[in-house]
């Protein structure tokens, strides 16, 4: 949504364009730093829980960001989702390791790299759309419900997938 959201963004929070670059580049910079946190986080305390705490909390930072009354919040809670929403490009070959077999994982890792691709790619238009109809704050408002329908999903549906391995050898009684 940047792209096309900048003006509205400037002329709403009364900053330049350099200041606007924050808007990106910070969730750029949480979004990478988020990667590092979530896979220990899933590997220890599982992959469900991490999906579910992620969407979560990237829904209720969203919300923020949709309401920030001042450019400082709204940099802020851009950042803080972006920590959160960095769980499932961390999680989506982990999960295709533990869901498929060996000879089925290069055909899913590929169909889900190519769905990875089209939803960095079409986020852009669809939030510029949005921006230029509906306003500059609806992209992070479709971000919130898109989020809260994840939770709601994975609560749902998603089971854990982590193997954890189970002991069959014979114990002493």
């Amino acid at each position: 949504m940047q792209g096309p959201g900048f003006f509205d963004l400037a002329t709403n929070y009364n900053v330049s364009f350099e200041q606007l670059a924050y808007t990106v580049n910070g969730p750029l910079v949480a979004y990478g730093m988020g990667c590092f946190f979530w896979v220990p986080f899933a590997n220890k305390l599982g992959v469900r829980l991490a999906f579910l705490t992620s969407s979560l909390f990237a829904s209720l930072f969203g919300i923020w960001a949709s309401l920030a009354p001042d450019f400082g919040q709204f940099v802020a809670a851009r950042v803080v989702a972006a920590f959160f929403y960095a769980a499932p490009e961390a999680f989506g070959p982990q999960v295709v390791a533990d869901v498929f077999f060996l000879h089925e994982r290069a055909t899913c890792t590929s169909v889900f790299t190519i769905f990875q691709f089209c939803g960095f790619t079409l986020a852009g238009l669809i939030g510029g759309f949005a921006g230029q109809n509906l306003g500059w704050r609806w992209p992070s408002w479709i971000m919130v419900i898109l989020s809260g329908c994840a939770f709601v999903v994975i609560l749902l549906f998603f089971p854990e997938t982590t193997y954890t391995g189970y002991d069959l050898s014979i114990q002493p009684i």
